[in-house]
């Protein structure tokens, strides 16, 4: 199945793949929480789909922090499950990630990713937490956004820095970075551990392009079908004009054969016109010939009309 369904399970396939190293944990943690509704001083508080996503970032939460999920506040609302860490739970994250020390956002980030898989596992998170990819049937779209400009910006020049060509907008006051070239989201699917939805991606490009060529096909043989119709109503129009007005024996010799076989077959092209004759002529005879006889009805045309 092509489509948005091939992506529906993105996220699900990333944690599938997110290195078991502590710090690598960590650091889809510490993205994650970045990119929730909120990380500030006074709580953590992110808002879920699913319980299965709830159960994955407080299990990750439990390993790495030694938080138990009966100390987290959770609420359910018609749309989603709201989690709120606060208190001592808070301090114990901040502590971890340094966030009361006065290093900018950037220079904070970045020491937290401490291996070559660190910053895959970190944008993973925020991918997760506030991430989104276009049905590619529709078109390329990849995104991660968050109300904190200058946060997002402290990432996206991370991941530009890093070979991924990021742009940037603002919209009712949530920056979004994007994607929008294929290859580029299909680079940045196996960088999130997303491989087999890159994979996927890749097959679906094949399919629009299959499917666009077949299209431009089939349109590009329409409207030969329909000039040619148009073409060869026109010519039996003055065929008849002239055989009406003076009959078949004022048409020239060199001439009659394909009078006679345009007038009995108009749904036949320039070639086949020319194949289908006694004597075969190629398509630009034919159409001299045709030019010959579309001249003659309007001399007799221009005669009655005098």
């Amino acid at each position: 199945m092509r489509g948005l369904q091939c992506f529906v399970s993105v996220k699900f396939k990333i944690i599938n793949h997110i290195k078991t190293k502590p710090c690598c944990k960590a650091s889809f943690l510490y993205g994650f929480f970045l990119f929730s509704t909120e990380f500030s001083d006074k709580t953590i508080k992110f808002n879920v789909e699913n319980t299965s996503k709830v159960d994955l970032i407080l299990s990750y939460t439990e390993q790495m922090f030694n938080i138990k999920r009966e100390e987290v506040e959770i609420e359910a609302n018609k749309k989603y499950i709201v989690v709120n860490i606060q208190n001592k739970n808070l301090e114990i994250i901040k502590d971890y990630f340094g966030l009361d020390e006065n290093d900018d956002e950037n220079h904070r980030i970045l020491k937290n990713i401490e291996c070559n898989d660190c910053l895959r596992a970190f944008f993973s998170g925020a991918f997760y937490a506030s991430g989104t990819i276009n049905d590619p049937l529709k078109g390329y779209h990849f995104e991660v956004k968050h109300k904190n400009t200058d946060r997002l910006r402290t990432v996206l020049n991370i991941m530009q820095k890093n070979g991924f060509p990021f742009k940037e907008f603002e919209r009712n006051k949530i920056a979004t970075m994007y994607l929008k070239e294929s290859e580029q989201i299909e680079d940045i699917l196996t960088f999130i551990y997303a491989s087999n939805s890159s994979l996927q991606l890749m097959d679906t490009k094949i399919f629009k392009g299959i499917r666009n060529k077949v299209n431009r096909a089939i349109n590009c043989e329409t409207a030969n079908i329909n000039r040619t119709v148009l073409a060869s109503s026109k010519q039996v129009e003055d065929i008849k004009y002239i055989v009406d007005t003076k009959g078949w024996d004022y048409i020239p010799d060199d001439l009659i054969n394909i009078a006679l076989v345009r007038f009995e077959n108009p749904e036949l092209s320039l070639a086949q016109l020319g194949a289908n004759l006694f004597t075969p002529l190629s398509k630009t005879a034919i159409n001299n010939r045709l030019k010959r006889l579309a001249k003659i009805a309007n001399d007799i045309r221009n005669e009655d009309s005098i």
